[in-house]
Formats: C-alpha cells, structure tokens, sequence
C-alpha cells in the first residue's frame, strides 16, 4: 500500500519502462473480458483493476503513527523485478493462457475495424 496516487496503467507502464520493453496496452472493456467461459476472471479484473484506488492509510497512521511508506512506486516495482530474477523457480510460463489472451486481443482487434468499418 502506497499513498501516492497510481493507476494500474501507470503500474504496468513503469514496469515497461524498467523492462526497457515498448508498453503496447489493449483495452478491452471489462464487460466483455468477464463474459470469458475458459477464465474466471470476474474477481481479479472488477475486483481491483477496474477501478483507479487511492487507499487512505489514515487508520494506519491511527495506530503507528510513525509509519511512512518509503518506498516509492517505481522503486518498489524494481524490487520486485529483482526478487523474481533471483527466484526464477517463481517464473511460471502460462502458454494456454498466453494463447487465450493473444486469441482475445486479436478476435478484439477484428471486432473493432469491423464496427468502424460499418458505422456510416
């Protein structure tokens, strides 16, 4: 938990930027993405990616007021990387998932140039 304000966009955007990868975001709305029958994905996308938070950390300081998050988003996500390199066993490789998302992306993609094309 962090007081300063980021959304999951600027999460992955930052990761992209330590990655030194082109960030190249899809987005599909939620509605569709939860309509999915291979994946449950209902609680982790309307749970806590659809919507930007900002967690207040007043009951926090309540009880320790000398708490103070020094770690700041950029910092905290190079961290991460760096734990997930020194335990490569955590690396799981998801092809059949991988497929399905890049199957969604582009059945995504045809819809889109569909209905433009058909607006008049």
């Amino acid at each position: 938990m962090n007081p300063e304000p980021h959304t999951w966009d600027m999460v992955y955007q930052e990761l992209a930027s330590l990655l030194a990868v082109a960030y190249n975001p899809v987005y599909i709305p939620t509605d569709l993405l939860i309509a999915s029958k291979q994946y449950d994905l209902m609680q982790s996308i309307q749970g806590d990616k659809r919507w930007s938070n900002i967690f207040d950390l007043s009951k926090l300081k309540q009880i320790n007021p000398k708490f103070a998050c020094k770690i700041p988003l950029r910092k905290g996500l190079q961290l991460f990387l760096e734990y997930m390199d020194a335990h490569p066993e955590l690396k799981v490789e998801e092809p059949v998932f991988n497929q399905w998302c890049d199957d969604t992306i582009a059945l995504y993609e045809s819809l889109k140039t569909s209905f433009h094309n058909d607006i008049r």
